[in-house]
């Protein structure tokens, strides 16, 4: 119901701006709700117009566990961060994606403590692709 609201909010933000500002919706483990995954997937392509960016956590894409939803994720010009520790069979649905650039899945298991390889989608310069670091833990 939450979510529902904030995209109808969104949208009629949106129809009053030519260019809306920019919102972020973080969803933490969004896995443990699957109905969640069906709202979203009915939105998800459209929100970007509208200044939405969904921002969605996961430890591996098969925890999703509406398919088409994985699809609608992979195919809607998502961003992705890898941290140290992910799996080939975690990154099997990004083959094109490293087949194209100068990473490999070797260069995911081999990254450094508090580096991270992200695939940033953006729509007018296209994916850019590579490794940063980043903050380390607060004590």
């Amino acid at each position: 119901m939450l979510f529902r609201s904030t995209i109808l909010a969104i949208r009629q933000r949106g129809a009053t701006a030519l260019q809306p500002l920019r919102s972020n919706l973080w969803i933490d483990e969004i896995y443990q709700v699957p109905t969640v995954e069906n709202v979203i997937k009915r939105d998800l392509s459209r929100l970007r117009k509208y200044g939405l960016k969904v921002i969605i956590s996961v430890h591996r894409m098969s925890q999703l566990s509406n398919k088409k939803f994985q699809d609608e994720l992979l195919g809607s010009g998502a961003s992705f961060t890898f941290l140290r520790g992910c799996k080939e069979i975690q990154l099997k649905e990004f083959t094109d994606i490293f087949n194209a650039s100068e990473f490999t899945f070797e260069d995911v298991y081999n990254l450094k403590p508090f580096h991270a390889l992200h695939i940033i989608n953006s729509n007018k310069e296209g994916n850019w692709i590579g490794i940063t670091k980043l903050p380390p833990p607060t004590q």
